[in-house]
């Protein structure tokens, strides 16, 4: 650090006022010795409180660099954070995706069972009225007509009724399946709306993540310009 100025030139003055006497005096040499003393004790202790005044600045922005570097770490170490949150909502939203799949798989099969068992029934069905058209015939040739008739009139009314209470199971199971149709659209777009929603929640988590990417990196643009900027203050402190 360099002595202030105008203990130099106090002392640039004493010297040339020296030179210039040719023959003083011991009075005067000695008041002239008195004063170069003072000026000497006055410009030390400038120098003195010029370097401490140094060192505190130099302390004081080793400080704020320490300070700058912890706040740093601390959001590098928040940037680390999010990715392994995002990553983690990938993964579950894949396993998620998975167990739907397996579920329409499950849906799928169950609605051929159930097809296969109306396929059977209906050939039970044909299978019975057969054999009972069979006894039918069978009556007929063996009575009267009269008794015939009756009995196959009897024997329609019975037709009739079992085949209005198969229509009317018939009409039940289909309004059955209509109704388990319709709970499994329901659950599909439920489903559906789900995952939309779990896919924007990781968009939105990614943005998030986008963003404190970009609030680090103006971060660390601030840091360096401020390390250089102290930089600069300490090369002339020095």
């Amino acid at each position: 650090i360099a002595p202030p100025a105008t203990a130099i030139g106090s002392l640039k003055a004493a010297a040339m006022d020296g030179s210039a006497e040719k023959e003083p005096s011991l009075a005067s040499a000695s008041i002239l010795s008195s004063r170069r003393l003072d000026n000497l004790k006055s410009e030390m202790l400038e120098l003195v409180n010029a370097r401490k005044r140094a060192e505190a600045d130099v302390q004081l922005l080793a400080n704020r660099i320490a300070h700058l570097k912890s706040e740093e770490a601390k959001a590098l170490k928040k940037v680390e954070e999010t990715k392994l949150r995002t990553a983690e909502i990938k993964a579950a939203k894949e396993r998620r995706k998975e167990q739907l799949e397996q579920k329409a798989k499950i849906r799928e099969e169950q609605k051929r069972r159930e097809e296969r068992l109306r396929e059977q029934s209906a050939r039970e069905r044909m299978k019975r009225r057969e054999s009972l058209m069979a006894v039918k015939k069978e009556k007929h040739r063996a009575r009267k007509v009269d008794v015939v008739q009756a009995q196959r009139a009897k024997e329609e009314h019975k037709l009739r009724a079992r085949e209005v209470r198969e229509e009317q199971e018939k009409a039940n199971r289909r309004r059955a399946l209509e109704a388990r149709r319709a709970r499994i659209e329901a659950q599909r777009r439920r489903l559906k709306a789900e995952a939309k929603q779990e896919e924007e929640l990781t968009e939105k988590r990614v943005r998030q993540l986008e963003e404190e990417e970009r609030a680090r990196e103006r971060a660390q643009t601030a840091i360096a310009r401020m390390e250089e900027e102290e930089r600069r203050l300490i090369e002339r402190l020095r």
